[in-house]
């Protein structure tokens, strides 16, 4: 028989979220739901014995928990609510009511069961609300749709974790999962805001200072695959390296040993030469961290174009260099040269670049040493006698064989990002094995490290030299003349740009706001400009990294035009205002950095 509900629901759902729809389609509903009516006439789905809905008035139910969730009116679409549980959409219209420009991610864990309760009500309205993503599974995989609203909370401040109050009841197991990973998702966002934020600056100005450097040494795509048949040892600084290090040390001339930055210290204390050591970390505490550690002529550094031109330029070994992914100064610029260095990844660890250029190098087996991501307390942070640092608040996490470790959220970002990581290369038919004592990192598979490394005996690797001879720093610096006189150029462009855009943006806040004709023109005058800059070539391959948590923020903000307050408007102004100041100030100081290293003539 056939349930129009179900089809109207359907199409809707199809139209909205075909994947979805699938999944919905493919599944019978469950058969041991019961429905009742309610006194006011709604209906209500009883299941494993649970009414999911007040027997008497759903609908008022629904409203004294939407007055409980949303106490004082949020200014316009700045919540991003998480919501456990649809159901029959009673919490959810509530919600909407009470907070008309929320925008709210909902999970519905059971296809079967969702599938028999799109029977009972029509959803259409909830389903093709703009500002309604409704998803089956937790993915929070960076650049899905709900990474993408978590960012927008992110910025907005204010994100709401919400549950129709049975679901925790019904899908225990499933909301454990779904409330760890979107509270653990959203920290991770609010962590890599604050890198940014903090760093913005650092990483291109440290770009421009390493440009001679960069193209000056071979890159790592000249080793790219050469190491196919030979397994690599990946050395971090994490306090359970110190029981491997005798082990480690029969390993040299073996197999390679890669330092993950300052994996290199406890090796060189203990008399180790690791072959290569890789850094990208762009700030002062890692040049120091490393000062006493870069005269080793027989090792190699791998480098990304934002790591700190102290540790570059002082480093006595070979180099190799990278372009990291989120640095597009280089890159652009290595184009414009027909100069490729490869690509590492620009992490909140230098783990996941290491990792990478290992997995790059066509190493079949990577086993990693002391990536503990935790501690087994706080005076033993560290491998080594290295002092601690101010750790701050830890919590207790088990460790891989089953004893209490402590870690931290900056450190369970970093282990988010490596498990993501490590899942890539082992989809391209990598070996990860962990002989860590610390967190669980999935994907990779425990390892007996004294044994693997009895069973390398009888290798013996010397690493290749770079397939590719590079010009001298003085045939790079003519080179790099044209484009960067380019660059300047764009800049200076940028900078005009956005000084019109700021002054008019200016004005417009200082005013009270009218949303009239004249108000319109003006701002889209100057909004025209600001779009204008943000397609310049300056800003995309230089400036945009150091102003983009506001450009972000902007974005998320922009519904508040649709609908907002006059203060809210005059907010939203006085946002673009500052982006636009900001904008120009970033092109008139990497214009002077340019400057300053500029080849004469």
């Amino acid at each position: 028989m056939t349930n129009t509900l179900w089809e109207q629901n359907l199409r809707a759902l199809q139209h909205r979220n075909p994947a979805l729809a699938e999944i919905l389609r493919a599944r019978s509903p469950v058969c041991d739901l019961e429905v009742i009516t309610a006194r006011n006439g709604d209906p209500v789905p009883v299941w494993r014995g649970r009414p999911l809905y007040s027997r008497y008035d759903p609908r008022r139910e629904a409203a004294a928990w939407a007055a409980r969730a949303v106490v004082e009116s949020p200014p316009a679409g700045q919540v991003v609510y998480l919501v456990f549980g649809l159901g029959l959409g009673y919490h959810l219209e509530a919600l909407l009511k009470r907070d008309p420009f929320a925008q709210a991610v909902v999970f519905e864990p059971d296809p079967g069961w969702w599938r028999r309760l799109l029977e009972l009500r029509d959803m259409r309205p909830i389903i093709k609300h703009k500002r309604v993503l409704i998803q089956q599974a937790v993915d929070t995989s960076v650049g899905s749709p709900l990474f993408r609203t978590l960012m927008r909370g992110a910025f907005t401040g204010t994100i709401k974790v919400l549950e129709l109050p049975v679901y925790r009841h019904l899908f225990p197991e499933e909301y454990g999962r779904w409330a760890n990973g979107v509270t653990e998702v959203a920290r991770y966002i609010r962590v890599g805001l604050k890198t940014r934020e903090r760093w913005k600056a650092q990483w291109l100005e440290n770009s421009i200072a390493n440009l001679i450097e960069v193209f000056a040494n071979p890159g790592i795509v000249t080793l790219k695959n050469a190491l196919k048949d030979t397994p690599a040892v990946m050395v971090a600084a994490g306090p359970s390296l110190d029981e491997h290090l005798e082990v480690l040390r029969e390993l040299v001339g073996k197999v390679p040993i890669i330092a993950a930055g300052t994996g290199l210290v406890p090796l060189v204390r203990a008399g180790i030469r690791p072959d290569y050591v890789v850094s990208i970390d762009p700030g002062e505490g890692n040049y120091h961290a490393l000062k006493d550690c870069l005269d080793l002529p027989a090792v190699t550094l791998v480098f990304c174009s934002s790591l700190h031109p102290r540790i570059v330029k002082e480093f006595a070994g070979p180099k190799l260099s990278a372009f990291a992914d989120q640095e597009h100064l280089p890159r652009w610029i290595g184009e414009k040269l027909g100069s490729d260095k490869g690509v590492l990844p620009d992490a909140s660890s230098v783990a996941i670049p290491t990792l990478q250029y290992a997995s790059g190098l066509g190493c079949p087996e990577i086993v990693l040493l002391g990536q503990d991501l935790s501690f087994p307390d706080p005076d033993r942070y560290y491998a080594g006698r290295r002092a601690s640092p101010a750790i701050g608040e830890y919590f207790p996490r088990p460790s891989v064989t089953g004893d209490t470790v402590y870690t931290t959220h900056s450190l369970l970002a970093m282990h988010r990002e490596l498990e993501a990581r490590v899942a890539g290369v082992t989809r391209a038919g990598v070996r990860v094995y962990n002989a860590s004592r610390g967190l669980v990192i999935a994907g990779t598979r425990a390892l007996d490290f004294a044994r693997w490394a009895r069973e390398q005996r009888h290798r013996r690797f010397k690493p290749p030299p770079p397939g590719r001879d590079t010009p001298s720093r003085e045939q790079i610096a003519g080179r790099l003349r044209e484009p960067l006189q380019i660059l300047g150029r764009e800049l200076a462009a940028l900078e005009a740009l956005a000084a019109a855009a700021e002054r008019e943006l200016t004005t417009l806040s200082r005013n009270n706001v009218f949303v009239t004709p004249a108000l319109v023109r003006r701002l889209n005058a100057a909004v025209d400009k600001l779009n204008t800059a943000r397609n310049n070539t300056a800003y995309q391959n230089a400036v945009k990294r150091t102003v983009q948590n506001l450009e972000l923020l902007v974005t998320s903000r922009k519904p508040v035009l649709d609908a907002g307050t006059p203060d809210e408007i005059k907010s939203f102004i006085c946002l673009l205002a500052n982006f636009a100041a900001s904008l120009r100030t970033s092109a008139e100081h990497f214009r002077t950095q340019l400057e300053r290293i500029l080849p004469p003539g």
